[in-house]
Protein backbone atom coordinates (compact mmCIF):
# COMPACT_ATOMS: atom_id res chain seq x y z
CA UNK A 1 0.00 0.00 0.00
CA UNK A 2 2.80 2.44 0.90
CA UNK A 3 4.54 1.60 -2.36
CA UNK A 4 1.35 2.35 -4.31
CA UNK A 5 0.88 5.73 -2.58
CA UNK A 6 4.50 6.67 -3.30
CA UNK A 7 4.01 5.79 -6.95
CA UNK A 8 0.87 7.94 -7.19
CA UNK A 9 2.65 10.91 -5.59
CA UNK A 10 5.51 10.47 -8.02
CA UNK A 11 3.20 10.46 -11.05
CA UNK A 12 1.37 13.55 -9.84
CA UNK A 13 4.60 15.46 -9.31
CA UNK A 14 4.85 18.81 -11.08
CA UNK A 15 8.13 17.65 -12.55
CA UNK A 16 7.91 16.61 -16.18
CA UNK A 17 10.87 14.25 -15.93
CA UNK A 18 11.68 11.19 -13.86
CA UNK A 19 10.27 11.41 -10.34
CA UNK A 20 12.62 13.04 -7.90
CA UNK A 21 14.78 14.63 -10.62
CA UNK A 22 13.65 18.26 -10.10
CA UNK A 23 17.25 19.44 -10.15
CA UNK A 24 20.15 19.34 -12.57
CA UNK A 25 23.88 19.60 -12.04
CA UNK A 26 25.73 22.50 -13.68
CA UNK A 27 29.42 23.36 -13.62
CA UNK A 28 31.73 26.15 -14.73
CA UNK A 29 35.51 26.17 -15.12
CA UNK A 30 37.17 28.77 -12.93
CA UNK A 31 40.67 28.82 -14.35
CA UNK A 32 42.14 29.37 -17.79
CA UNK A 33 44.84 26.70 -17.41
CA UNK A 34 42.25 23.90 -17.24
CA UNK A 35 42.21 22.72 -20.89
CA UNK A 36 38.92 21.78 -22.48
CA UNK A 37 39.17 17.96 -22.73
CA UNK A 38 40.45 17.69 -19.16
CA UNK A 39 37.64 19.89 -17.85
CA UNK A 40 34.99 17.93 -19.75
CA UNK A 41 36.33 14.62 -18.47
CA UNK A 42 36.39 15.96 -14.90
CA UNK A 43 32.77 17.14 -15.27
CA UNK A 44 31.77 13.62 -16.34
CA UNK A 45 33.37 12.14 -13.22
CA UNK A 46 31.26 14.54 -11.12
CA UNK A 47 28.02 13.55 -12.95
CA UNK A 48 27.61 17.08 -14.32
CA UNK A 49 24.74 17.57 -16.79
CA UNK A 50 25.93 20.81 -18.40
CA UNK A 51 29.35 22.50 -18.35
CA UNK A 52 30.29 26.07 -19.34
CA UNK A 53 33.91 26.53 -20.38
CA UNK A 54 35.76 29.80 -19.68
CA UNK A 55 35.54 32.63 -22.20
CA UNK A 56 38.47 34.25 -23.95
CA UNK A 57 38.89 38.00 -23.72
CA UNK A 58 37.67 40.04 -26.66
CA UNK A 59 40.39 40.70 -29.21
CA UNK A 60 40.22 42.94 -32.25
CA UNK A 61 42.81 40.85 -34.11
CA UNK A 62 42.63 37.56 -35.97
CA UNK A 63 45.62 35.93 -34.30
CA UNK A 64 45.09 32.28 -33.42
CA UNK A 65 41.69 31.99 -35.11
CA UNK A 66 42.69 29.64 -37.92
CA UNK A 67 42.10 26.58 -35.69
CA UNK A 68 38.38 27.25 -35.06
CA UNK A 69 37.32 24.02 -36.79
CA UNK A 70 39.88 21.97 -34.88
CA UNK A 71 38.69 23.41 -31.55
CA UNK A 72 35.04 22.62 -32.24
CA UNK A 73 35.90 19.07 -33.34
CA UNK A 74 37.97 18.54 -30.19
CA UNK A 75 35.17 19.76 -27.92
CA UNK A 76 32.56 17.72 -29.80
CA UNK A 77 34.65 14.58 -29.39
CA UNK A 78 35.25 15.23 -25.68
CA UNK A 79 31.55 15.99 -25.05
CA UNK A 80 30.53 12.74 -26.76
CA UNK A 81 33.08 10.67 -24.90
CA UNK A 82 32.11 12.20 -21.53
CA UNK A 83 28.36 12.33 -22.19
CA UNK A 84 28.08 15.95 -21.00
CA UNK A 85 26.42 19.04 -22.47
CA UNK A 86 29.16 21.59 -23.13
CA UNK A 87 28.88 25.34 -23.78
CA UNK A 88 31.83 27.25 -25.20
CA UNK A 89 32.39 30.82 -26.36
CA UNK A 90 34.78 31.05 -29.32
CA UNK A 91 36.18 33.73 -31.59
CA UNK A 92 35.64 32.95 -35.25
CA UNK A 93 37.05 34.53 -38.39
CA UNK A 94 34.44 34.69 -41.13
CA UNK A 95 34.11 36.22 -44.57
CA UNK A 96 31.46 38.92 -44.63
CA UNK A 97 30.75 41.57 -47.26
CA UNK A 98 34.04 40.78 -49.06
CA UNK A 99 36.20 41.20 -45.98
CA UNK A 100 37.27 39.24 -42.92
CA UNK A 101 35.20 39.82 -39.81
CA UNK A 102 35.69 38.70 -36.22
CA UNK A 103 32.63 36.98 -34.77
CA UNK A 104 32.05 35.78 -31.23
CA UNK A 105 30.04 32.60 -31.09
CA UNK A 106 28.29 30.64 -28.35
CA UNK A 107 28.12 26.94 -29.20
CA UNK A 108 26.22 24.23 -27.31
CA UNK A 109 27.19 20.56 -27.74
CA UNK A 110 24.87 17.81 -26.53
CA UNK A 111 25.90 14.49 -24.98
CA UNK A 112 26.49 13.04 -28.47
CA UNK A 113 28.82 15.87 -29.46
CA UNK A 114 26.28 17.43 -31.84
CA UNK A 115 25.87 21.22 -31.93
CA UNK A 116 22.30 21.95 -30.78
CA UNK A 117 22.44 25.74 -30.45
CA UNK A 118 24.51 28.56 -31.97
CA UNK A 119 24.46 32.25 -31.06
CA UNK A 120 26.72 34.61 -33.03
CA UNK A 121 27.53 38.33 -32.81
CA UNK A 122 30.07 40.24 -34.89
CA UNK A 123 32.63 42.43 -33.18
CA UNK A 124 32.09 44.96 -35.96
CA UNK A 125 28.56 46.31 -35.62
CA UNK A 126 28.47 47.00 -39.37
CA UNK A 127 28.74 43.26 -40.18
CA UNK A 128 25.08 42.38 -39.75
CA UNK A 129 25.36 39.39 -42.07
CA UNK A 130 26.96 37.46 -39.20
CA UNK A 131 24.36 38.39 -36.59
CA UNK A 132 22.02 35.85 -35.05
CA UNK A 133 18.52 37.13 -35.66
CA UNK A 134 16.92 35.75 -32.48
CA UNK A 135 17.94 34.62 -29.01
CA UNK A 136 18.29 30.82 -29.24
CA UNK A 137 16.90 28.26 -26.83
CA UNK A 138 17.67 24.56 -26.54
CA UNK A 139 16.04 21.62 -24.77
CA UNK A 140 17.99 18.95 -22.91
CA UNK A 141 17.44 15.29 -22.13
CA UNK A 142 17.29 16.11 -18.41
CA UNK A 143 14.04 18.01 -18.83
CA UNK A 144 15.28 21.61 -18.84
CA UNK A 145 15.07 24.22 -21.59
CA UNK A 146 17.72 26.92 -21.55
CA UNK A 147 17.94 30.38 -23.07
CA UNK A 148 21.40 31.01 -24.54
CA UNK A 149 22.78 34.53 -23.99
CA UNK A 150 25.99 36.49 -24.07
CA UNK A 151 26.90 38.56 -21.02
CA UNK A 152 26.04 41.90 -22.64
CA UNK A 153 22.48 40.60 -23.22
CA UNK A 154 21.89 40.76 -19.47
CA UNK A 155 22.20 44.53 -19.76
CA UNK A 156 20.74 45.01 -23.24
CA UNK A 157 17.68 42.74 -23.08
CA UNK A 158 14.60 43.26 -20.93
CA UNK A 159 14.13 40.21 -18.65
CA UNK A 160 10.38 40.38 -19.25
CA UNK A 161 10.82 39.13 -22.82
CA UNK A 162 12.02 35.75 -21.53
CA UNK A 163 9.58 33.23 -20.09
CA UNK A 164 12.26 31.00 -18.63
CA UNK A 165 14.03 30.22 -15.39
CA UNK A 166 17.24 28.71 -16.73
CA UNK A 167 19.86 30.62 -18.69
CA UNK A 168 23.30 29.85 -20.07
CA UNK A 169 25.45 32.98 -20.36
CA UNK A 170 28.83 32.88 -22.09
CA UNK A 171 31.18 35.48 -23.49
CA UNK A 172 33.24 38.22 -21.82
CA UNK A 173 31.96 41.72 -21.16
CA UNK A 174 34.22 44.77 -20.96
CA UNK A 175 32.62 48.01 -19.87
CA UNK A 176 33.63 51.15 -18.01
CA UNK A 177 30.60 50.90 -15.72
CA UNK A 178 31.77 48.90 -12.67
CA UNK A 179 28.51 47.25 -11.67
CA UNK A 180 27.64 46.30 -15.26
CA UNK A 181 30.72 44.13 -15.60
CA UNK A 182 30.14 40.38 -15.93
CA UNK A 183 29.60 38.84 -12.51
CA UNK A 184 28.54 42.11 -10.88
CA UNK A 185 25.39 42.56 -12.95
CA UNK A 186 24.69 38.83 -13.24
CA UNK A 187 24.17 38.72 -9.49
CA UNK A 188 21.60 41.54 -9.60
CA UNK A 189 19.87 40.09 -12.68
CA UNK A 190 19.47 36.68 -11.04
CA UNK A 191 18.23 38.31 -7.83
CA UNK A 192 15.47 40.27 -9.61
CA UNK A 193 14.36 37.52 -11.99
CA UNK A 194 14.81 34.57 -9.62
CA UNK A 195 16.35 32.67 -12.54
CA UNK A 196 19.32 30.31 -12.65
CA UNK A 197 22.28 31.79 -14.51
CA UNK A 198 25.05 29.40 -15.46
CA UNK A 199 27.71 31.79 -16.71
CA UNK A 200 31.36 31.67 -17.67
CA UNK A 201 32.06 33.89 -14.64
CA UNK A 202 30.07 31.90 -12.06
CA UNK A 203 26.80 30.14 -11.21
CA UNK A 204 23.89 32.15 -9.76
CA UNK A 205 21.03 30.21 -8.22
CA UNK A 206 18.36 32.90 -8.51
CA UNK A 207 17.92 34.79 -5.24
CA UNK A 208 20.23 32.36 -3.48
CA UNK A 209 23.05 34.19 -5.21
CA UNK A 210 26.51 33.12 -6.30
CA UNK A 211 27.45 29.48 -5.76
CA UNK A 212 30.96 29.30 -4.34
CA UNK A 213 33.47 26.51 -4.41
CA UNK A 214 37.15 25.68 -4.42
CA UNK A 215 39.41 24.22 -7.04
CA UNK A 216 39.31 24.59 -10.79
CA UNK A 217 35.61 23.85 -11.20
CA UNK A 218 32.45 25.01 -9.40
CA UNK A 219 29.55 22.52 -9.41
CA UNK A 220 25.98 23.32 -8.34
CA UNK A 221 22.69 21.47 -7.99
CA UNK A 222 20.09 23.86 -9.40
CA UNK A 223 16.32 23.65 -9.11
CA UNK A 224 14.68 23.64 -12.51
CA UNK A 225 11.98 26.08 -11.45
CA UNK A 226 14.60 28.57 -10.28
CA UNK A 227 13.20 28.75 -6.76
CA UNK A 228 15.91 28.27 -4.14
CA UNK A 229 15.17 27.50 -0.51
CA UNK A 230 17.31 30.41 0.69
CA UNK A 231 17.69 34.06 -0.23
CA UNK A 232 20.92 36.03 -0.30
CA UNK A 233 21.63 39.67 -1.08
CA UNK A 234 23.31 40.35 -4.44
CA UNK A 235 26.59 41.62 -2.98
CA UNK A 236 29.78 41.85 -4.98
CA UNK A 237 32.98 41.69 -2.96
CA UNK A 238 36.03 42.85 -4.94
CA UNK A 239 39.37 41.31 -4.07
CA UNK A 240 41.04 44.72 -4.26
CA UNK A 241 39.56 48.19 -4.21
CA UNK A 242 41.72 49.35 -7.09
CA UNK A 243 40.56 46.37 -9.18
CA UNK A 244 37.29 48.20 -9.86
CA UNK A 245 37.32 50.18 -13.13
CA UNK A 246 37.09 53.95 -12.91
CA UNK A 247 33.69 55.28 -13.90
CA UNK A 248 32.82 58.29 -16.02
CA UNK A 249 30.96 60.64 -13.68
CA UNK A 250 30.66 63.54 -16.09
CA UNK A 251 26.90 63.12 -16.53
CA UNK A 252 25.90 62.47 -12.91
CA UNK A 253 24.38 64.92 -10.47
CA UNK A 254 26.45 64.37 -7.32
CA UNK A 255 26.09 65.73 -3.80
CA UNK A 256 28.74 65.02 -1.14
CA UNK A 257 27.47 62.92 1.76
CA UNK A 258 27.34 65.02 4.94
CA UNK A 259 29.09 62.64 7.32
CA UNK A 260 28.66 64.92 10.35
CA UNK A 261 24.91 65.12 9.85
CA UNK A 262 24.76 61.38 9.13
CA UNK A 263 25.71 60.58 12.73
CA UNK A 264 22.31 61.96 13.77
CA UNK A 265 20.64 60.65 10.62
CA UNK A 266 19.63 62.95 7.80
CA UNK A 267 17.63 62.96 4.57
CA UNK A 268 18.42 64.56 1.23
CA UNK A 269 16.75 64.62 -2.17
CA UNK A 270 18.92 64.78 -5.28
CA UNK A 271 17.46 65.33 -8.76
CA UNK A 272 18.65 65.02 -12.33
CA UNK A 273 16.05 66.93 -14.30
CA UNK A 274 12.64 65.57 -13.35
CA UNK A 275 14.04 62.33 -11.91
CA UNK A 276 14.63 62.52 -8.15
CA UNK A 277 16.03 60.13 -5.55
CA UNK A 278 15.44 60.30 -1.81
CA UNK A 279 18.32 59.33 0.49
CA UNK A 280 18.29 58.65 4.22
CA UNK A 281 21.67 57.97 5.83
CA UNK A 282 22.58 57.25 9.43
CA UNK A 283 26.10 56.29 10.45
CA UNK A 284 27.36 54.85 13.70
CA UNK A 285 31.05 55.36 12.92
CA UNK A 286 32.62 57.60 10.28
CA UNK A 287 36.23 56.51 10.57
CA UNK A 288 39.35 58.67 10.45
CA UNK A 289 40.50 61.37 8.05
CA UNK A 290 42.08 58.68 5.88
CA UNK A 291 38.68 57.31 4.94
CA UNK A 292 37.31 57.82 1.45
CA UNK A 293 34.55 60.32 0.83
CA UNK A 294 31.02 59.35 -0.20
CA UNK A 295 28.75 60.91 -2.78
CA UNK A 296 25.00 60.78 -3.42
CA UNK A 297 24.65 60.31 -7.18
CA UNK A 298 21.65 60.49 -9.51
CA UNK A 299 21.45 60.02 -13.28
CA UNK A 300 18.60 59.97 -15.80
CA UNK A 301 19.49 59.77 -19.47
CA UNK A 302 21.44 57.78 -22.03
CA UNK A 303 25.01 56.65 -21.58
CA UNK A 304 27.60 54.64 -23.46
CA UNK A 305 27.81 50.90 -22.82
CA UNK A 306 30.45 48.49 -24.14
CA UNK A 307 31.62 49.08 -27.71
CA UNK A 308 28.63 50.12 -29.74
CA UNK A 309 25.65 50.76 -27.51
CA UNK A 310 24.03 53.64 -25.67
CA UNK A 311 21.54 52.59 -23.03
CA UNK A 312 18.66 54.31 -21.28
CA UNK A 313 19.56 54.55 -17.61
CA UNK A 314 18.08 55.79 -14.34
CA UNK A 315 20.14 55.36 -11.18
CA UNK A 316 20.23 56.37 -7.55
CA UNK A 317 23.32 55.43 -5.57
CA UNK A 318 25.73 56.24 -2.79
CA UNK A 319 29.34 55.44 -3.60
CA UNK A 320 32.79 55.64 -2.09
CA UNK A 321 35.50 57.65 -3.81
CA UNK A 322 39.06 58.74 -3.07
CA UNK A 323 38.13 62.07 -4.64
CA UNK A 324 35.36 63.33 -6.90
CA UNK A 325 36.55 64.30 -10.34
CA UNK A 326 34.79 65.34 -13.50
CA UNK A 327 35.60 62.14 -15.35
CA UNK A 328 36.36 59.39 -12.87
CA UNK A 329 36.15 58.02 -9.35
CA UNK A 330 39.05 55.72 -8.51
CA UNK A 331 39.79 53.91 -5.26
CA UNK A 332 43.46 53.30 -4.53
CA UNK A 333 44.89 50.19 -2.85
CA UNK A 334 45.50 52.09 0.40
CA UNK A 335 42.06 53.64 0.66
CA UNK A 336 39.80 52.50 3.49
CA UNK A 337 36.00 52.21 3.39
CA UNK A 338 35.69 51.54 7.09
CA UNK A 339 32.67 53.81 7.65
CA UNK A 340 29.84 51.98 9.46
CA UNK A 341 26.33 52.75 8.22
CA UNK A 342 23.62 52.04 10.74
CA UNK A 343 21.02 52.46 8.01
CA UNK A 344 20.75 53.60 4.40
CA UNK A 345 17.46 53.93 2.54
CA UNK A 346 17.30 55.00 -1.11
CA UNK A 347 14.08 55.34 -3.09
CA UNK A 348 12.95 56.78 -6.40
CA UNK A 349 10.09 56.74 -8.88
CA UNK A 350 11.41 54.88 -11.93
CA UNK A 351 10.00 54.40 -15.41
CA UNK A 352 7.63 51.44 -15.49
CA UNK A 353 6.97 50.74 -19.21
CA UNK A 354 9.65 48.73 -21.03
CA UNK A 355 11.97 49.16 -18.06
CA UNK A 356 13.48 47.23 -15.14
CA UNK A 357 15.30 48.06 -11.91
CA UNK A 358 18.12 46.21 -10.19
CA UNK A 359 19.96 46.47 -6.85
CA UNK A 360 23.65 47.38 -7.03
CA UNK A 361 25.73 46.50 -3.99
CA UNK A 362 29.52 46.37 -3.72
CA UNK A 363 31.24 45.89 -0.39
CA UNK A 364 34.46 44.55 1.08
CA UNK A 365 32.39 42.81 3.80
CA UNK A 366 30.72 39.47 3.19
CA UNK A 367 27.31 39.93 4.82
CA UNK A 368 24.84 42.81 4.65
CA UNK A 369 21.12 42.82 5.49
CA UNK A 370 19.47 44.25 2.38
CA UNK A 371 15.86 44.65 1.26
CA UNK A 372 14.77 45.60 -2.26
CA UNK A 373 11.10 46.42 -2.91
CA UNK A 374 9.14 47.60 -5.94
CA UNK A 375 5.60 49.02 -5.79
CA UNK A 376 3.64 50.25 -8.78
CA UNK A 377 2.29 53.79 -8.37
CA UNK A 378 0.33 55.01 -11.42
CA UNK A 379 2.78 54.87 -14.36
CA UNK A 380 5.94 54.50 -12.29
CA UNK A 381 7.72 51.90 -10.19
CA UNK A 382 8.42 53.16 -6.67
CA UNK A 383 11.64 51.29 -5.87
CA UNK A 384 13.27 51.24 -2.44
CA UNK A 385 16.52 49.65 -1.32
CA UNK A 386 17.54 49.49 2.31
CA UNK A 387 20.59 48.28 4.22
CA UNK A 388 21.11 47.97 7.97
CA UNK A 389 24.48 47.62 9.65
CA UNK A 390 26.28 48.24 6.38
CA UNK A 391 30.04 48.04 6.67
CA UNK A 392 32.71 48.86 4.12
CA UNK A 393 30.29 49.81 1.37
CA UNK A 394 31.78 50.77 -1.98
CA UNK A 395 28.52 51.27 -3.87
CA UNK A 396 24.91 50.89 -2.84
CA UNK A 397 21.84 51.82 -4.83
CA UNK A 398 19.33 51.17 -7.59
CA UNK A 399 20.21 50.81 -11.26
CA UNK A 400 17.30 51.27 -13.66
CA UNK A 401 17.15 50.36 -17.33
CA UNK A 402 14.85 52.15 -19.77
CA UNK A 403 15.07 49.90 -22.82
CA UNK A 404 12.98 52.16 -25.07
CA UNK A 405 15.78 54.74 -25.10
CA UNK A 406 18.51 52.38 -26.29
CA UNK A 407 20.34 52.95 -29.56
CA UNK A 408 23.53 51.67 -31.15
CA UNK A 409 26.59 53.46 -32.49
CA UNK A 410 24.98 53.90 -35.90
CA UNK A 411 22.04 55.71 -34.33
CA UNK A 412 19.59 52.85 -34.78
CA UNK A 413 17.09 52.26 -32.04
CA UNK A 414 17.55 48.77 -30.61
CA UNK A 415 14.06 48.67 -29.10
CA UNK A 416 11.88 50.17 -31.87
CA UNK A 417 11.25 53.33 -29.87
CA UNK A 418 13.85 55.92 -30.78
CA UNK A 419 13.76 58.74 -28.25
CA UNK A 420 15.28 62.19 -28.13
CA UNK A 421 18.94 61.69 -27.19
CA UNK A 422 20.14 65.26 -27.50
CA UNK A 423 20.71 65.49 -23.75
CA UNK A 424 23.30 62.74 -23.99
CA UNK A 425 25.14 64.19 -26.97
CA UNK A 426 25.27 67.71 -25.57
CA UNK A 427 26.52 66.55 -22.20
CA UNK A 428 29.37 64.41 -23.51
CA UNK A 429 30.15 64.16 -27.22
CA UNK A 430 29.34 67.76 -28.10
CA UNK A 431 31.10 69.07 -25.03
CA UNK A 432 34.29 67.25 -25.99
CA UNK A 433 33.93 68.47 -29.58
CA UNK A 434 33.61 72.14 -28.57
CA UNK A 435 36.50 71.80 -26.11
CA UNK A 436 38.64 70.50 -28.96
CA UNK A 437 37.36 73.20 -31.34
CA UNK A 438 38.08 75.96 -28.82
CA UNK A 439 41.67 74.76 -28.40
CA UNK A 440 42.19 74.81 -32.17
CA UNK A 441 40.69 78.30 -32.45
CA UNK A 442 42.97 79.60 -29.67
CA UNK A 443 46.02 78.24 -31.49
CA UNK A 444 44.89 79.87 -34.71
CA UNK A 445 44.31 83.21 -32.95
CA UNK A 446 47.78 83.00 -31.41
CA UNK A 447 49.42 82.35 -34.80
CA UNK A 448 47.50 85.18 -36.47
CA UNK A 449 48.42 87.55 -33.63
CA UNK A 450 52.14 86.81 -34.08
CA UNK A 451 51.84 87.38 -37.82
CA UNK A 452 50.06 90.74 -37.30
CA UNK A 453 52.70 91.88 -34.81
CA UNK A 454 55.49 91.01 -37.24
CA UNK A 455 53.74 92.94 -40.01
CA UNK A 456 53.58 96.02 -37.79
Amino acid sequence: MKLFISLVVCLLSVSFVVCGESIYKAAVVCTKDFNDPAAINEAAKLNVDILVLPSPRLDSHFNGLDNYDEITKSIASAAKQAGVYVVVHLMEKTRCQNRDELVRSNLVFDRNGAIVAVYRKPINIEANCSMSKAIPTFATDFGTTFVLLMEDDLVLRNPEEFRAKNFIVAGPLDTEIPFLNGREFASSWAFVTGANLVTSSGIYAGRAGLVTGSGKMVVADLKKNGRPDQHASPIITPTKLNSLPGEDLGQYIIRPLNLEASIRGYSETVCHGQFCCDFYVKTSYIGSQNEVSYGLAVFDGVRRFARDHHIGTQSCSIFACAGLYKRSCILGPNNSTNTHFEKITISGSFTRTNAAQFPTVSSTSDVQKITFDTNTVKDTNKVTINVENGRNLIRFGIFGRVYSKDFDRKGNSTNNAMENHYDYFFTEDFQEFFDYLWIRIRIMIFIVSIYVLEML
